[in-house]
């Protein structure tokens, strides 16, 4: 099989607004470089817009209904208990997957959704989500040996994901975490130019850069002066954190494009955009618990103490108590954390009340499914915020309608697009029994750790950049799920064609976990500090 050269670099959260605009005002020259001849514009995320269901949108070229990846958790049927979802979730191969099948050099570097890694011809290091979140560890790289040589060269020290924590916020922490992103960077850009320098050329190389993502979620509110959580007097100091990191990845771009200057191809892509996120409070199950579709039994006690302990045990401490504890025992605390306060003998709907992604779940198969959805859709619609008498709401999506496919019934029932007052979006957090559904964030928290507001929220704009043979120049949207079948129609090959009579190896086995990866694996979803 021949297809041009190609590199696919892809910058988590990247912005419209903020990449688009960065290269107007001449502050970012490599990626400007690369709209020469080149498609480009917003690239529609999934809806609500997630980074484990976008970028899996990305690599396979499919929507999640048929992938089948919603989210980082998946409730079992009939049981009500979560489980951490992974790559073998997935419902279809990546295309990188079956482009190593069909022969090609093939390496994907760090992109979510990746772990158990697949045995690419050109090797794979998977993502954050990775059971070991911090750093990556042995398990999240194939061939295994790619490990050791990753450290040397970065002299010994490991790859991180992140090395700070982003649930606790002292006073130095602005400081560090941009000398830690812009290290990150770094960190990034010198192992692909070394993967890129060894060994045969790559027919795709894919690598992925997180701290646009990051920066955006903790900085945002000091970046943008009409945020309502602008703090003037720290802007000063720490205003300019995202276009830093904007800048150290153009930088990094032109540095990978440098090293081997002979792919044919380029493909630059986000899983979303970003926007601010205000001080308004939306508790949503407590929210369904005053429209009587929730009923609670009493306070959780899992919740508050997972909170307290992320909070005041010393990090090794607390990992060192999680070691041992079995990965199902780890997924029913957590499943107990969101829903423990519920009753859900009496329950026909509730939330998992994550910020990223409001969603509402029936309970159970009702008689009476569609007069149910139908209510609940209409009381969505129908809730108004007491600030400014708007509406909350401003569509409510059947997954079925929105996910169509044979893996549709993975995810929640109801997922909510809400309205941005004052183009800000509101922050969703988990409530319980006394809660009402409104609340204001306290001023003490407008710097937002995860898990509790960040500053910066996800949009469904993101960007991309496509230069390839065969694709008209020129600014027009695409979605998420169309950058790959559109630089393979290109080449003269659609998707199913290249995917007709491959199948790809299997990949049901993971490797041993690493001593801290169940501990390491709930700090990357925001658990632990």
């Amino acid at each position: 099989m021949r297809l041009c050269r190609t590199l696919a670099i892809g910058l988590d959260g990247a912005t419209p607004e903020l990449l688009f605009g960065g290269i107007e005002c001449g502050e970012l020259p490599h990626l400007g470089a690369l709209l020469e001849g080149a498609a480009h514009g917003p690239l529609r995320s999934t809806l609500p817009p997630m980074t484990l269901p976008a970028w899996s949108s990305f690599l396979t070229g499919r929507t999640p209904g048929v992938h089948g990846i919603f989210d980082f958790c998946r409730r079992e049927p009939g049981t009500g208990r979560l489980r951490f979802v992974d790559a073998r979730d997935r419902a279809v191969p990546t295309l990188p997957r079956i482009l190593s099948d069909r022969g090609l050099r093939v390496g994907t570097f760090l992109f979510p959704t990746t772990w158990p890694p697949e045995p690419l011809s050109g090797g794979q290091i998977s993502g954050f989500d990775s059971p070991v979140a911090t750093r990556v560890p042995p398990s999240a790289c194939a061939p295994a040996e790619l490990h050791g040589r990753i450290r040397g060269w970065l002299g010994g020290r490991d790859l991180h994901y992140a090395d700070f924590s982003e649930l606790r916020k002292d006073a130095r922490w602005e400081g560090r975490a941009i000398a830690s992103l812009l290290q990150g960077i770094a960190d990034k850009e010198r192992i692909a130019c070394k993967l890129l320098t060894s060994g045969a050329p790559y027919d795709f190389f894919g690598i992925l850069f997180g701290e646009s993502d990051t920066v955006s979620h903790h900085f945002w509110h000091l970046a943008d002066p009409r945020s309502p959580r602008h703090d003037p007097a720290a802007a000063v100091r720490f205003g300019d954190a995202i276009g830093a990191v904007y800048r150290r990845l153009d930088a990094a771009v032109g540095t990978i494009l440098a090293t081997d200057p002979g792919f044919e191809a380029v493909i630059v892509a986000s899983d979303h955009g970003f926007g601010g996120a205000s001080d308004r409070v939306l508790h949503l199950n407590a929210f369904l618990a005053e429209a009587g579709f929730l009923h609670w039994r009493g306070p959780s006690r899992v919740g508050p103490l997972r909170a307290t302990a992320a909070r005041l045990l010393p990090r090794r401490l607390l990992e060192r108590g999680l070691r041992l504890a079995p990965r199902p025992l780890l997924e029913r605390i957590d499943g107990q954390a969101r829903w423990g306060a519920i009753d859900l003998d009496r329950t026909e709907a509730f939330s998992d009340e994550l910020d990223y992604a409001p969603s509402v779940r029936l309970n159970a198969e009702p008689v009476g499914r569609g007069f149910l959805l139908e209510r609940l859709e209409r009381a969505l619609l129908d809730w108004r915020d007491p600030v400014d008498g708007g509406r909350v709401v401003r569509a409510v999506h059947r997954n079925a309608d929105l996910n169509p496919g044979p893996c549709s019934d993975r995810g929640p029932e109801l997922w909510l697009e809400l309205n941005t007052p004052g183009g800000y979006s509101y922050c969703v957090l988990p409530s319980g029994p006394g809660d009402a559904p409104h609340a204001r964030l306290p001023r003490a928290r407008w710097r937002g750790a995860k898990g509790a507001g960040m500053s910066g929220s996800h949009r469904r704009d993101g960007i991309y950049v496509l230069r390839a043979p065969g694709v008209a120049a020129g600014r027009r949207s695409m979605d998420i799920a169309d950058v790959l079948p559109t630089w393979l129609r290109g080449a003269g090959w659609s998707l199913d064609e290249v995917a007709g009579g491959v199948t790809p190896s299997a990949n049901d086995e993971a490797p041993p976990e690493d001593p801290q990866a169940l501990a390491d694996r709930l700090r990357s979803l925001g658990y632990l500090g």
